[in-house]
């Protein structure tokens, strides 16, 4: 995930206030160009292509939302057009940062990596327009000295955040109230936001909706992140689960309504993971206070036709060598514990 900026100054960076600059497509006005950011599009003709096919693709995702999306999307745009410059750059600490030697193939990238943000998809079981509202940054990375080692020192520090959102435009009633539950639902949080903001590595946020039925949504959450002068990359997965009949994200008690089921939930978790990975697990037991704690997290929770996956980040059971880990328990197992309503639902679970 980590990338490295360029340092040097790239000759073509350079050179490129001395060519033409109208001699080549780009969806402003190069004759107006003034930084090196602007100058390099105007002067490839790739990059040129690229930064009309992103104006296109942008002006077709704003139209097809409301007002306050519109603005929305606007100010993640924005925040790119800050981002991929000084990602690109060979002095990132600079108030206007001058590309670096790798300038153009790292500009191709970021087009390339912001146009696969910008799309319209028809989701949730195609009854509604989904498109992705994603905000970046790139921030002058950690120095040795700021982190006691030159191990894992980056120039930049990148980060991202991606989540889907519905379109509300043209929606009104019960299909606007519940895009705009799922909305909230689906968006980052003022804590991810916050990551925007952070220098000592590089972080990514990227939720997904993977499965809609018509009682349950479900997005997949992937944390990347990498600070510098660690040994290893740290990321995460979860899962958010969104109940459509009650307009609001599932939580535990709509799953399970018998009293105790925390502990036997606990009890056959256990039970699966020492059955799959023996020498690997690393608990107390199946009633730690920890590992109850961690099994009754909705977030932990696939919620598949087979049974209750549950998924388990490193170190949360086992060692990060050991990687991440699943245990499968039937829906059979826990029939006795199950609500009503959830056992109606999951008729319709992929």
């Amino acid at each position: 995930m980590r990338t490295q900026a360029p340092r040097a100054l790239s000759a073509l960076s350079a050179l490129s206030a001395l060519l033409p600059l109208s001699a080549h497509a780009a969806s402003f006005d190069c004759a107006k160009a003034k930084s090196p950011a602007e100058r390099l599009i105007c002067a490839t003709p790739a990059l040129g292509a690229l930064d009309e096919r992103l104006a296109a693709a942008y002006k077709g995702v704003s139209g097809a939302l409301s007002a306050p999306q519109r603005a929305a999307l606007k100010e993640g745009q924005r925040s790119w057009l800050r981002a991929w410059p000084r990602s690109c750059s060979a002095d990132p600490r600079a108030k206007t940062p001058p590309l670096g030697a790798e300038a153009v193939t790292c500009a191709q990238e970021r087009y390339e990596e912001r146009l696969r943000d910008l799309g319209l998809t028809r989701g949730l079981g195609g009854a509604f327009t989904v498109y992705t509202l994603a905000y970046y940054s790139a921030l002058p990375g950690a120095t040795a000295e700021e982190i006691g080692t030159e191990a894992g020192v980056g120039a930049v520090a990148r980060h991202a955040i991606r989540a889907p959102q519905v379109s509300e435009e043209g929606l009104a009633g019960d299909a606007l109230a519940l895009a705009k539950a799922a909305n909230a639902w689906l968006a980052p949080t003022a804590q991810e936001l916050n990551a925007l903001k952070g220098n000592g590595g590089e972080t990514a946020l990227t939720v997904t909706l993977t499965a809609a039925t018509p009682a349950l949504w479900r997005a997949a959450v992937s944390r990347e992140e990498m600070y510098f002068g660690a040994a290893h990359e740290a990321d995460s997965s979860e899962f958010r689960w969104f109940w459509t009949a009650q307009r609001r994200p599932l939580v535990a008690a709509d799953v399970f309504g018998a009293p105790g089921w925390e502990a036997t939930l606990a009890q056959l978790t256990f039970g699966a993971l020492k059955a799959s990975i023996p020498d690997e697990l690393d608990l107390s037991g199946a009633q730690s206070p920890d590992f109850v704690k961690l099994v009754s997290d909705p977030r932990a929770w696939d919620l598949t036709r087979a049974g209750l996956r549950l998924y388990f980040n490193p170190y949360e059971v086992a060692s990060y060598a050991a990687g991440p880990q699943e245990a499968l328990v039937p829906w059979a197992a826990l029939d006795a514990l199950l609500t009503p309503s959830f056992k109606e639902a999951r008729r319709a679970l992929p």
